[in-house]
């Protein structure tokens, strides 16, 4: 019937302009999905993946890749969906993919849902699916058994209490290493100054030294003339008292 439908919508598309021809194009490709995706909220991967829980692992890889095929979010099968909601769909499948291969120990019951010892790895790719739509800029939704985004993209991402204190330590981390990693220019110009100082005062300090050496030595040299010439004078004085005592 799909087929059909198809075939008389085919020879109709030229009448029609080409908006009008894409989305028909996109709605026949959503009717003629071989494995839709479930439409009720918590999904288990076999109702996901559309197998019995006896499916063997060869089937299990062979249906995921037909499902990346028709779910991926670039393919025309999935462009009559928002875009939040075809990644929300690929990395549901994803997800349940590593369920059914044994990668994530998840219960299989009514969704995926953790089991009390299973709850750190659960909590694990939660964490990772908050974080890369934080990254995107997208909605996370907490009643989503994947905790992925359902929202618009674009709308601020809040964390939740208990992962603030990563978000800050990482914030105080990165700052304390900038400031250590600057922190040495500093002191290297500080140090810098501080030696052309010193440099400048040693220059100054040996100058007036020279400079006082210099008076000193020329004070010495007056004072010895000095001491010179009244030497002279007391022996031409007492030369002229020895001759006038002999006359």
């Amino acid at each position: 019937m799909a087929v059909h439908l198809f075939g008389l919508c085919r020879g109709r598309l030229p009448t029609a302009g080409p908006g009008l021809r894409a989305v028909i194009h996109s709605r026949l490709a959503s009717t003629m999905s071989q494995y839709p995706f479930p439409h009720h909220p918590r999904p288990t991967p076999h109702q996901i993946f559309h197998l019995s829980h006896n499916a063997s692992q060869a089937d299990i890889k062979s249906r995921y890749y037909e499902l990346v095929r028709e779910h991926h979010p670039d393919s025309a099968h999935a462009q009559h969906i928002t875009a939040s909601e075809r990644h929300s769909r690929f990395q549901s499948i994803t997800a349940a993919y590593e369920v059914l291969t044994g990668k994530s120990r998840l219960q299989l019951g009514s969704g995926l849902r953790s089991s009390p010892s299973d709850s750190d790895m659960y909590e694990e790719l939660r964490r990772r699916r908050r974080a890369h739509h934080r990254s995107a800029g997208m909605d996370f939704d907490h009643n989503h058994p994947f905790g992925f985004a359902s929202g618009t993209p674009g709308r601020e991402w809040t964390a939740r209490p208990d992962e603030r204190w990563k978000d800050w330590s990482i914030i105080f981390v990165g700052t304390a290493c900038f400031i250590i990693g600057i922190a040495p220019i500093f002191f290297s110009h500080s140090s810098d100054r501080r030696h052309r100082s010193a440099v400048q005062n040693l220059a100054q300090a040996r100058s007036e030294a020279q400079e006082y050496g210099m008076e000193r030595r020329r004070e010495i040299r007056r004072r010895v003339q000095e001491y010179q010439l009244e030497q002279e004078e007391r022996d031409a004085r007492r030369s002229c008292d020895h001759k006038a005592e002999r006359k």
